[in-house]
């Protein structure tokens, strides 16, 4: 159910998407004002009133930027895993797969089949929180791992990496089979919940014009742009071609696959997260730069790696503030005020 304010901010990332709005997004984790919760943070074994209560808490969200509270049904990173025929456990905080198949040779992944008891556990929350109609609060959509991370939750990363070079077709067969089930997943949240207001909600909370998704590719850091390009660029771009609106997750580690991410065709937009070790600030910057330069929008997150004010000033600085979001983590709520009044200063869009 949408109040004023909230359909103020779909409106917000709508020009955002549409490369309109004269300032950055900005999305701020201060260490107060988030929606407090006595629930744990995966779904799979509460209650649907539990789950509607949790959704109900979002609606205390209290932070001065351009997000707004969200709710969804989350079963973690592994529940398309488990789709797809994989071994999963979950520890409250989230969900983990255990490879299954010892082999890409022979592996069969399973179209959607909607009589799973995870399935049936799933859809049966998701369509009561929807209904549950929450004032303020949008609906969001799940953790939707692409093909190469459902793929590697299956067989291991290691031994995916290991079959990409012994088994290449083995593996394609895998992948496609993979994204078909991403694409069955998706639609059905799209026949049980539409776009909202033009839109809809990705897992990151963003929201973005018409049948849209995030999914992510932690996989990527593992291999290089040759690789990535061989088994993930066509099956990322035919999910892109599925959707209105499109954004991929890779950490910066995967940098070096940028080249070719850059390039799919239909991609709306990129996230890349900093990564402890991974490279520094200047090169995701150029890598981000390049990313517009190729016509999509970028999403910076920083998370467990500080960035000084100077590092935020860079990000202001180097890149174009009409298809730029940013996501950053605060060590005080003044910080976060800071953070706030320093994007709302930014108010011209760069030439």
């Amino acid at each position: 159910m949408q109040t004023a304010e909230l359909s103020e901010k779909l409106r917000l990332h709508l020009a955002f998407a549409a490369g309109e709005l004269p300032r950055p997004l900005l999305r701020l984790f201060p260490p107060s004002g988030g929606a407090p919760s006595r629930y744990p943070n995966c779904d799979n074994d509460l209650s649907v009133e539990d789950v509607i209560a949790k959704g109900r808490l979002r609606a205390s969200r209290q932070i001065d930027d351009d997000f707004f509270p969200v709710a969804r049904v989350y079963f973690g990173t592994a529940m398309l895993v488990a789709l797809a025929g994989g071994d999963f456990s979950c520890d409250g905080a989230t969900t983990w797969a255990h490879p299954t198949a010892g082999s890409a040779v022979g592996l069969e992944v399973p179209p959607l089949d909607e009589d799973l008891p995870i399935w049936r556990n799933y859809a049966k929350k998701f369509r009561a929180l929807r209904d549950a109609e929450i004032p303020g609060v949008i609906l969001g959509l799940p953790d939707l791992i692409g093909p190469l991370d459902i793929a590697a939750g299956l067989l291991g990363s290691e031994q995916l990496a290991v079959d990409m070079m012994l088994e290449p077709e083995a593996v394609a067969s895998v992948l496609t089979r993979c994204a078909d089930l991403w694409k069955q997943v998706f639609d059905f949240h799209v026949r049980e919940l539409g776009p909202v207001e033009g839109g809809m909600v990705t897992m990151f909370d963003n929201f973005m014009p018409g049948r849209s998704a995030l999914w992510s590719e932690d996989f990527s850091a593992l291999i290089g742009p040759e690789t990535y390009q061989k088994f993930g660029m066509a099956l990322d771009g035919d999910l892109a071609r599925h959707l209105d609106s499109s954004l991929i997750h890779i950490h910066s580690a995967a940098g070096r696959c940028l080249p070719v991410i850059k390039n799919i065709e239909k991609l709306s937009a990129v996230e890349i997260s900093n990564d402890p070790n991974g490279p520094p600030l200047s090169s995701i910057l150029d890598w981000a730069a390049e990313i517009q330069a190729a016509g999509k929008s970028v999403m910076l997150s920083n998370w467990e790696h500080p960035l000084t004010d100077s590092d935020v000033d860079d990000i202001l600085d180097k890149l174009d503030h009409r298809r730029l979001l940013v996501t950053l983590q605060c060590t005080s709520d003044a910080q976060a005020a800071g953070y706030r009044q320093k994007f709302l200063q930014h108010e011209k869009p760069r030439s």
